[in-house]
């Protein structure tokens, strides 16, 4: 699956403004590329841009999971942005929730970034009212 497939599943379509922005210019570079396969970099500018999100969140989590301090720019890059997802997200994907709680569960002894812990910490709270048992 990919941007352009996703595009023509919604109700809008896309169209690009006359002259390019720098997000434009990426979103072209990655709209036929499989979702599967995009580096962590595409992964973490989608998610900050809301950008087919719940089609994007398992291979975000897919990543967390390999390498919880994953980030193009930086380490912690990923956890930043799914750090600022709305907590709708998580609750569609309870099982992506319950992957993402697991694996943050290792920052503390990777990091001393006062951030991203603190990032980190947002996001664990997030996941751990998504996670709660319902009774």
């Amino acid at each position: 699956m990919k941007f352009r497939d996703l595009e023509k599943a919604t109700s809008g379509s896309w169209l690009s403004e006359g002259k390019s922005s720098p997000l434009t210019e990426w979103y072209l570079s990655v709209r036929d590329i499989n979702l599967s396969q995009l580096g962590v970099g595409d992964i973490c500018r989608a998610l900050r841009q809301n950008l087919f999100v719940s089609e994007v969140l398992p291979f975000a989590v897919a990543l967390l999971n390999d390498d919880v301090l994953t980030g193009e720019r930086y380490d912690g890059e990923l956890i930043v942005a799914l750090s600022g997802l709305s907590s709708k997200y998580w609750q569609e994907n309870a099982s992506a929730a319950y992957q993402a709680a697991h694996a943050l569960a290792e920052v503390r002894q990777l990091s001393k970034d006062a951030n991203l812990l603190r990032d980190a910490l947002t996001l664990a709270n997030v996941l751990g009212e998504v996670n709660k048992p319902r009774g």
